[in-house]
């Protein structure tokens, strides 16, 4: 009766420090006006796109489309934009990582306790290894996914061997949560079902001594069931991820067992300051796996241990899990087809498998104890480094956003950072993420992605160049419609001129734009298009030639071009020669 008693005491202690730690682990968020990432920026201004959409905002449906619906890697976007209808995109920022906190959080916690009864406290590492590396980077998607797949296989783990039809769709359904969220946690999901499936018979079948191929394919073909909904769509999206070629990533080359042990995957913004926090990470997870590699063969030695056991039987299958991890972290290359940072992918989810591991073992009350301290320090450390630099980059952040009250709405803009700094790299991409302004630069915007360059995208020009000078997207030559950029915005203006590395955006802005006064912002330059005028009276001129107007008429009927548009870009071009002979 008091094992009893001291048990379900010990699991309301349980319950009492899981939410505690995480109300916690939530709060960081909120010690900072912005986050501050490195491609929250693109994420930001990809919902406001697509909130402009839903709204039937013209000049942004010329620009964008929505991607097909089998293109994964989206739900951040979705639930950002949904968010967008009424809130400001900082607010929608911080809802969208709340929810990844505690869907990362319970669901881990979820899996945990559906693998296992045992307590340990080993399951709170969870909390210390949810602001990674990669969230940091911006990869809200990637991380995202995590909580999805946390609670996938805790679902099948649970109801595995008896997949009614309701529990197939629930299945179903968080499958396809974690497919939308990202494809490679998708194929990590994937993995660790069809290692627990062939886990689930070799224990039945060393058991029983006897396979039951009947119950094998009734069970294969549930597990299938659920999973060919996203099958189906991930078929569609790698193909199309094949067509493009391997991403590019900063950590091409590195010393994997450093970035290991140092455990670099958990540091924010500058490794001097948080690695003595990190690595000491790393020697806890050492010291636990080494703790628990002794207990088992201590349980081999005195004949205590038994694959078919389910407790065993469940540390053999997620070892196995950490190992093949493990081994792809170190024998993958880094770069894939449209993917970078392939490794610290991987990383994380070895990690994540090995913290699974650790969590179903039984651990003296003296260790988890000691977990319960070393996470509750050092996470504390490392979130106050954390929010120092977050609310370092809130100002910068606030200054680059106060120029969107100097650009009217509906206005076509080109903004360019000449910043110093990796987290900074696309914080001119703030511009735009609360107004219906169009920015033509965005790196993320990509038919891999949930929005897309129209194909029909208006022939657009800064001053009379083409706009794919600037961007790198192209202008389609025969095109309807003709859009000229209002606005360039500089970010990081001292950077700009100092550097003088950019010549062309400069001769651009200093022939056909003229910097907007009344501007005080110290990081941003504005400059607003100043031969429109100039334009009006070159077409004017133009329209008054009927040898011009007959030659331009011709070439409308033989491209579809409207009349308009060529009289337009025969300005500009006119307009162009002659600056270029001053």
């Amino acid at each position: 009766m008091i094992k009893k008693n001291a048990l379900v005491s010990f699991k309301s202690l349980d319950k009492i420090v899981f939410y505690l730690f995480l109300i916690g682990n939530l709060l960081p968020l909120y010690f900072s006006f912005y986050i501050g990432s490195l491609d929250g920026p693109k994420h930001l201004q990809i919902a406001n796109i697509m909130k402009e959409i839903w709204l039937g905002n013209d000049l942004f449906k010329m620009y964008f489309e929505i991607s097909a619906p089998y293109v994964g890697n989206v739900s951040g976007h979705y639930i950002l934009a949904i968010l967008r209808l009424f809130l400001p995109a900082r607010i929608a920022e911080k809802i969208l990582l709340s929810l990844y906190v505690v869907l990362l959080a319970t669901g881990f916690r979820y899996l945990v306790k559906g693998i296992s009864k045992t307590i340990n406290f080993s399951y709170l590492l969870i909390f210390p290894f949810t602001y990674t590396f990669l969230l940091m980077m911006g990869f809200y998607n990637y991380s995202l996914a995590f909580g999805f797949l946390f609670f996938a296989l805790g679902y099948y783990i649970r109801h595995q061997d008896n997949l009614r039809l309701d529990k197939l769709l629930i299945l179903s359904i968080l499958v396809l949560f974690t497919y939308y969220s990202h494809v490679f946690v998708y194929g990590f999901l994937l993995m660790a079902i069809g290692i627990l499936f062939i886990n689930f018979h070799v224990s039945t079948y060393i058991k029983e001594r006897s396979f039951d191929f009947r119950y094998f394919f009734i069970r294969l073909s549930k597990v299938l069931i659920a999973i060919m909904p996203s099958l189906i769509l991930a078929g569609f999206y790698i193909n199309l991820i094949l067509q493009h070629p391997a991403g590019k990533s900063a950590l091409g080359m590195f010393d994997r067992w450093e970035f290991l042990t140092q455990m670099k995957i958990l540091v924010g913004f500058v490794g001097l300051e948080e690695i003595p926090y990190t690595q000491k990470f790393f020697w806890l997870l050492l010291s636990l796996t080494a703790l628990s590699i002794l207990s088992i063969i201590i349980r081999v030695f005195n004949r205590n241990f038994s694959y078919v056991n389910s407790n065993y039987n469940q540390e053999l299958v997620w070892a196995l899990l950490v190992l093949v991890f493990f081994a792809l972290y170190f024998f993958m290359p880094n770069n894939l087809n449209a993917a970078g940072n392939v490794l610290n992918r991987i990383l994380i989810m070895a990690l994540y498998f090995l913290l699974i591991w650790l969590s179903i073992k039984k651990m003296p009350f003296i260790v988890n104890f000691v977990i319960l301290l070393f996470i509750a320090y050092n996470s504390f450390s490392i979130y106050r480094i954390h929010i120092k630099h977050r609310q370092h980059y809130d100002k910068v952040i606030t200054e680059i956003k106060a120029i969107e009250q100097h650009i009217p709405e509906n206005s076509v803009f080109l903004s360019k950072n000449y910043l110093e700094g990796w987290v900074t790299y696309h914080f001119q991409t703030y511009i735009g993420t609360d107004s219906p302004i169009l920015n033509i630069y965005s790196q993320a915007i990509s038919p891999l992605f949930v929005v897309k360059w129209s194909e029909t995208m208006p022939q657009t020009f800064v001053g009379t160049n083409f706009s794919h000078d600037y961007t790198g997207v192209s202008n389609i030559p025969d095109v309807s419609g003709t859009v000229l950029t209002d606005y360039i915005t500089i970010v990081g203006k001292e950077e700009f001129i100092k550097g003088n590395d950019d010549k062309p955006l400069m001769e651009a802005i200093s022939q056909y734009y003229k910097e907007v006064e009344d501007v005080d912002n110290s990081l941003v330059a504005l400059y607003k298009l100043n031969i429109r005028d100039e334009i009006e009276e070159v077409k004017s001129n133009l329209s008054g030639n009927q040898r011009t107007i007959k030659r331009l008429q011709i070439k409308s009927s033989e491209t579809g071009v409207p009349l308009e548009d060529l009289i337009m870009r025969e300005a500009l071009w006119n307009i162009k020669i002659k600056r270029s002979e001053d």
